[in-house]
């Protein structure tokens, strides 16, 4: 097999990111950087640390990334996936022709390094400062609903929120994912986690919003996601080219040697026996999709491909997630739900939702 090559890079330049949060819980620091020897292992460190980072990068290599903190040694070498996106079609889909990369968890670090296998070239970082909240989560519930954290409980920034909500006319799938980063997270940094991924896909990517439905954490607390009314329909940006067909929920940590823990995956089975109930729709068996096309999804736009209800987003993007042991889990995450809507009371109509 050929031989990868690899790259460290070093930060140049710091960028101000457009739209840039200095809010009390999130900032967000971007850095353009530049191929340096591969003996070179200069380093961004950015003033107060940083708890998550992402990349972007152009050409058909990818990139992995490391931290350090406290000055001391770096830990191991981080893969970065390719992220969930928007739908070509939306207004929110980037055309820039940079590779948007999953946003990782990394606590607190003082230095980041990036380095680039095969042929990448150009690199950009961002470093997300996500404070912990001390704030007691409350989950709420709408009608039917599991209890759910809304976007009030986990001190969501509506600042940076763009556009209006999109509805879809029904909702017909599911897509599981997982976000990526640390599994050794507290109970009390799980809602800076998702602060600073929202902060990541507006700020960086260019989102109008956090870009999955809803998330879920290792203790098995559910996350609302994107706004526009918890039992609606809403358009995510979490799998590009079927965003309007699918809803998406992602484990947060990396679940590609880890499984997600038996409350985790319990409550991934009660959102979407819920969200199933409210659209009138099967767990099991496979159905039609179509796809609007994009630069990480499997299929040009327009064909047609026959997927199960719920599936990982593997299935149908160009993507490691939701993990290869997550991945495995789903079949038994299905007859959860399947169950589940077996003794299910009927549907209770979607309500009005918050925009």
């Amino acid at each position: 097999m050929r031989r990868l090559r690899l790259t460290v890079v070093a930060a140049l330049v710091v960028l101000a990111v457009p739209g840039q949060a200095r809010a009390a819980l999130t900032t967000v620091r971007a850095y353009d950087l530049s191929s340096a020897s591969a003996r070179t292992l200069s380093s961004v460190a950015p003033q107060g640390g940083f708890e998550l980072v992402g990349v972007h990068w152009r050409g058909p290599g990818s990139v992995d990334v490391r931290v350090s903190a406290g000055g001391g040694s770096f830990g191991p070498w981080l893969h970065i996936d390719a992220d969930a996106a928007p739908d070509a079609r939306d207004g929110e889909a980037s055309s820039s022709g940079w590779r948007l990369g999953d946003p990782v968890w990394v606590g607190h670090a003082t230095r980041l390094e990036v380095r680039r296998r095969g042929k990448v070239t150009g690199v950009r970082a961002f470093t997300v400062r996500s404070r912990i909240s001390r704030v007691p989560l409350r989950a709420t519930a709408a009608a039917g609903a599991p209890p759910i954290v809304s976007r009030v409980a986990w001190q969501a920034d509506e600042k940076l929120r763009k556009g209006t909500p999109e509805i879809a006319p029904a909702l017909r799938l599911a897509v599981v994912h997982h976000t990526a980063g640390s599994n050794t997270y507290t109970r009390e940094q799980a809602p800076a986690v998702v602060r600073g991924i929202m902060a990541y896909h507006v700020q960086a990517n260019g989102w109008n919003d956090i870009g999955y439905n809803a998330l879920v954490d290792r203790f098995g607390n559910l996350y609302e996601g994107r706004a526009g009314g918890l039992a609606r329909a809403i358009v995510g940006a979490q799998a590009e080219g079927i965003n309007s067909q699918t809803t998406g929920i992602a484990s947060i940590g990396d679940n590609r040697e880890y499984k997600a823990r038996p409350k985790e995956r319990k409550a991934i089975a009660k959102y979407l026996a819920w969200k199933f109930s409210l659209a009138g729709i099967p767990a099991e068996g496979r159905t039609w999709l179509t796809s609007a096309g994009g630069s990480t999804q499997r299929t040009p736009a327009g064909k047609r491909v026959r997927v199960p209800r719920i599936f990982g987003h593997i299935e149908t993007n160009f993507t490691a997630c939701p993990g290869e042991a997550l991945n495995r889990q789903i079949p038994a995450i299905r007859r959860d739900v399947a169950r589940r809507l077996g003794s299910a009371p009927p549907p209770t109509p979607p309500q009005p939702g918050r925009r």
